[in-house]
């Protein structure tokens, strides 16, 4: 069986059609590079950083060094793993947080640079976890938020997926179905910028630019991908903390 449009069980493949749709053109900046595995399948230029030498560029990603609207897109994904003495994550990503409030603390605080630096979107891709036998959705807290200091709702969403009953983050602790199994892909685009104005929903442009089949190649049914999932045609406008 195939999955839908928007679920992915490869991140490469997942950021390959979502730029594909949403940003077709321009330079892409990530700013939790590491070791580039979102872009194995993309052939664009990415500048990536990172605050180990796994990058050209090492800069802490609550202060970028660009000029403001230096990029197509800006892209997220902080390490969300904690309260654990791995090693090898340690040397990769840095002392993982201790908490699930603290995992998403590195959101907000990187979200001000990369809105900056960013032209047409910005793609965040979070993930769920349990903490203290509590469930915590990442991705309601990260569309609250970015609600709350942009005025914008998400222009679309896409999913990736694992399969199988995942170990919780924290080693010992009980198992939970959601912990680590589906992260999610928010995609972010606007027209104008301070104050924020989202990008209207226009399914001519995108029928034009792209075609997918709803159920694998082969088969005869087609469908045009629409250009978001979220559909919001009222203008947004920047709102304070």
């Amino acid at each position: 069986m195939s999955l839908p449009l928007n679920v992915h069980k490869d991140s490469a493949e997942a950021m390959k059609t979502i730029l594909g749709l949403h940003f077709p053109d321009g330079k892409i900046l990530d700013v939790n590079h590491s070791l580039g595995v979102f872009y194995k399948k993309v052939n664009r230029e990415v500048v990536g950083i990172d605050i180990r030498p796994v990058t050209s560029i090492i800069a802490d990603n609550r202060a970028l060094p660009f000029a403001a609207d230096s990029f197509a897109v800006g892209v997220a994904d902080p390490p969300y793993r904690r309260g654990n003495g791995d090693t090898k994550y340690a040397e990769r990503y840095g002392k993982a947080p201790y908490t699930a409030k603290r995992v998403s603390q590195q959101y907000y605080d990187l979200l001000p640079e990369l809105l900056r630096v960013a032209t047409d979107g910005i793609i965040i891709k979070a993930q769920d976890e349990t903490d203290g036998h509590r469930f915590y959705h990442r991705m309601f807290s990260l569309v609250a938020h970015i609600k709350e200091i942009t005025g914008l709702e998400p222009h679309d969403v896409s999913y990736l997926v694992k399969s199988g009953v995942m170990d919780n983050n924290v080693e010992g602790r009980e198992r939970h179905f959601m912990a680590n199994c589906v992260s999610y892909f928010l995609v972010y685009r606007w027209s104008q910028k301070f104050p924020f104005k989202s990008v209207r929903f226009n399914r001519a442009a995108a029928n034009n630019r792209m075609h997918l089949t709803a159920f694998g190649v082969g088969t005869q049914a087609t469908i045009p991908l629409q250009s978001s999932l979220f559909a919001d045609d009222q203008p947004a406008t920047i709102g304070g903390r």
